[in-house]
Order: structure tokens, then sequence, then C-alpha cells
């Protein structure tokens, strides 16, 4: 890449940064959530979003954000409306077709962890995947929450669909991001988890149970999972529920259905 082409690329991660979002997430984060979950999707996959929402994003533990570039005005709209109803989606000023899109999503998103003191782990996810967030936390407890990578390893970096690091490199990795230029055609993944990683020299921690089935029928049975790949949303909407449910995943009652619990749970007791 050109020093021109660079500055470019800079002065565009520096405006996204600076204004990135609508609104502000709807809830932040607390002691008792573990890991900021980030998902980097088109701004027009409403399908992959609403997925993700009705699975895994309601589990315990869990800071769960959408990031997106920029679509056509009519898109803008329709995710600015679709945020005012679940305020779970940064909006970046990132257009969806330059070349380094990914990796300015993930250094923005980074950038938004900053102010976020609870979790010990954050993690990039593509909208494909099913989080099996119990067996997820279970692996993050026996893990060491300083200078760490974490996924499934190829090679010297990450592989693309799932990968993490621990808090304490966010804002190293944030920083040194503004003053390393990406190369031309350079994956998000190799700049990310090999070349800014290279400059600490974190351990990489190879979980084995981030598993690709996107080409096979093979799926993970019980406790066999903490990240799976499926082959689209759907799939993710369809299996992801049948893996959830083998694994024992808990999930988060909604605000209505809490209502409707309690609501019940006073009738009974008046009945009584």
């Amino acid at each position: 890449m050109h020093i021109s082409e660079c500055t470019e690329v800079m002065k565009i991660v520096n405006a996204a940064a600076q204004e990135f979002f609508y609104s502000i997430p709807m809830r932040p984060c607390s002691r008792n959530d573990k890991v900021f979950i980030v998902v980097d999707v088109a701004p027009d996959d409403v399908a992959a979003r609403q997925a993700i929402r009705s699975t895994w994003a309601q589990d315990d533990g869990v800071v769960m954000l959408f990031v997106v570039g920029l679509g056509s005005y009519e898109v803008v709209k329709r995710v600015a409306l679709e945020n005012a109803r679940h305020h779970d989606i940064v909006q970046t000023n990132i257009p969806r077709f330059h070349p380094h899109a990914s990796i300015l999503k993930s250094i923005v998103a980074m950038h938004l962890t900053l102010t976020c003191h609870g979790p010990n782990f954050f993690m990039k996810v593509t909208p494909d995947v099913c989080v099996n967030t119990r067996r997820l936390l279970l692996h993050l407890r026996t893990m060491s929450n300083h200078k760490l990578l974490y996924g499934r390893r190829v090679d010297d970096y990450l592989a693309p669909f799932a990968y993490g690091i621990t808090f304490d490199l966010v804002p190293f990795f944030y920083s040194m991001s503004l003053k390393m230029h990406v190369w031309n055609g350079e994956l998000p993944e190799m700049y990310i988890t090999e070349r800014l990683a290279s400059l600490v020299a974190p351990k990489k921690y190879d979980i084995h149970e981030f598993v690709d089935v996107a080409d096979t029928d093979v799926l993970p049975g019980r406790d066999e999972f903490a990240v799976a790949r499926m082959s689209s949303s759907g799939a993710v909407a369809r299996r992801c529920v049948n893996l959830r449910k083998s694994v024992g995943g808990r999930r988060t009652a909604s605000p209505r259905h809490a209502a409707r619990r309690s609501k019940k749970s006073r009738g009974k007791k008046a009945s009584v």
C-alpha cells in the first residue's frame, strides 16, 4: 500500500472511531459479563442478525454487538430503525466494499471496548457461527486473562470465523493499528492475530472446540463445541437451536417473558 493510501485508511479509522454508532448499546458491561463478542456483518443482512438474537446472543455472561459498514441511504435508514428496536448495532461510516473494511471494523470494535470494564476477553466472530456460551465460558475460566490470543490456530494466525484476545491487549492492538499499515489483499485475521500480535508476542491458545461444520453434515454432539461455523444465517437459526438444546445452553428471558412469568407467579400466589 502506498503512503497516500495508508493515510486515507487511517483517516477512515479515526473518523469511524469518533462517529461510529447511532445509539449507546442496550446495557453497559458488568462484572457478570465475561466476554465481549463483536459480530462483523453486512448492513443489509437482517436475517443473520435476527438468527443470532434468537439464539446465543440471549445467553448470560456475554456482551454482543453487531458492527456494520456503510450501505446505501435506504439501508442506513433501515439499520437505524432496527437499532432503535434492539440497541445492539454499531453503524460505522466505513464503506461496505472498502478493501480493508473488515480490518477497520475490527479496529473500531476494539475502540468501543475501551469503555467496557467488565469482561476479560474480547472476541470477533462472523455472522455464520453458533456460539455455545457455556462451553466457551468454561474454556475462558481455565485460560490466562493476560496477553493471550485464542481461537482455532492456522499456521501463525487464527481462523477467521472466531478468534479473540484478552482485554489487556485491546488498547495496545488499537493504538498500534493506527500506526501499522495494511498490506494490499491482507486478510483481517492475518493482520490482527499475526502481524499486530507479533509486536507483543502473546501466547496463542488453540481451542479445538472452535469447529467449522459449514461443509459437512456431521454436527458436533453434546459438549463437543464452543463455537461452530455454519453454512448460512438460516443454518444458524435452524441448527444452532438444536445444538444448544443438546448442550443445555441457558437462555436469559426477555423482559416480556420475564414479566409474563412474574404475572403468572403472582396469580398462583393469590389463588393459594
